[in-house]
C-alpha cells in the first residue's frame, strides 16, 4: 500500500505539485484480519502526516482469490507546472538519487536478498519535495522540463526528447548508481541504472545558477549527467564515444 500511494505522490511531485486530496480503491482479501487493517491504515496514515495531504474517500470491497488496491490522488501547483515538453537546448539534465537498486532486486533471482536492493523496490524514497522546489524556480524564458523514473532512466529521456523536439546526451560515467551494485560487474550495474524502473526519481532539465542547485540539493542528492542539445533522440557519451541510447525501460502502449 505505501509503494502504491508513494508512485501516485510521485507522479504529482513530477509535475512541481504538493499532494492535497486522495481516494482508495481497496479490494480486501476475506482472508485479512484486524492486524492486516490496521498496518494498512497505519502506513496511509503516516504518508498524510508527512507530506500534508488527506484521503478523502474511496471504496472497498471483498475480493476471491488475492487482493488489490489503487490511489487516485490530486495535487496542487504554486508557481508554473514542470512540464515534459520544456527542455531547451543548453540546458543541463540532472537526475536525483541513485538508479538500478529496483532492477537488481527485481533480477536477483534466487540469489540471498540484499537488504539496501530490497528497499530500493520495495519502499522507494521519492523526492517529494524536489518538484515544487523546481517549480518555484521556473520563470519566463527558463522552463524547467522534468519527469519522474518510474519506467527507467532511458525512456523516461526519451519521453523528455520527444516531447521537447530536442536531444538529451548522458554522460555514462556521471549516472549515479545505487551502491549497492558495485558488487555486480560494471556492464551490468550500468545496464540496470540505465534501463531499469521504479525508482521514483526525478529527471530534470534547466538552467540553473550555482546557487539555485545548492538550494535544490537540500531536497535530494542530485546529479548534472548530461546536456540538451538539438537534434532528436537520447544519445549516451562513454570512452567508446557518443552513440544512440535506446529506449529500454518499460513502455506503455498507445503513447508516451
Amino acid at each position: 500500500v505505501r509503494k502504491c500511494l508513494l508512485a501516485n505522490l510521485s507522479d504529482i511531485n513530477a509535475m512541481g505539485g504538493v499532494p492535497r486530496l486522495a481516494f482508495f480503491c481497496l479490494g480486501a482479501s476475506p482472508k485479512w484480519d484486524d492486524a492486516v487493517y490496521a498496518s494498512i491504515g497505519a502506513a496511509v496514515r503516516a504518508l498524510e502526516s508527512a507530506h500534508g495531504f488527506t484521503v478523502a474517500g474511496g471504496d472497498t470491497t471483498s475480493v476471491r482469490g488475492g487482493s488489490f488496491f489503487a490511489f487516485t490522488v490530486l495535487g496542487q501547483v504554486t508557481g508554473r507546472p514542470l512540464l515534459r515538453s520544456a527542455a531547451r537546448p543548453g540546458h543541463r539534465v540532472y537526475v536525483s538519487g541513485t538508479l538500478g537498486g529496483s532492477a537488481a532486486w527485481l533480477a536477483r533471482g534466487d540469489a540471498p536478498a540484499d537488504g539496501a536492493l530490497e528497499r530500493a523496490h520495495l519502499d522507494p524514497a521519492p523526492p517529494l519535495t524536489l518538484g515544487p522546489a523546481l517549480a518555484a524556480l521556473c520563470r519566463p524564458g527558463s522552463p524547467v522540463a522534468a519527469i519522474d523514473i518510474s519506467d527507467g532512466l532511458s525512456s523516461e529521456a526519451w519521453h523528455l526528447a520527444r516531447r521537447s523536439g530536442c536531444a538529451l546526451v548522458l554522460n555514462a560515467e556521471d549516472i549515479p548508481v545505487h551502491p549497492a551494485l558495485a558488487a555486480f560487474p560494471g556492464a551490468q550495474a550500468r545496464e540496470w541504472a540505465l534501463h531499469g524502473g521504479e525508482e521514483y526519481q526525478l529527471l530534470f532539465t534547466g538552467a540553473f545558477t550555482d546557487r539555485e542547485l545548492a538550494a535544490l540539493r537540500r531536497h535530494a542528492d542530485i546529479t548534472d549527467i548530461g546536456e540538451v542539445a538539438d537534434g532528436e533522440g537520447v544519445l549516451l557519451r562513454d570512452a567508446a564515444g557518443v552513440a544512440p541510447l535506446s529506449a529500454r525501460g518499460y513502455v506503455h502502449g498507445g503513447g508516451e
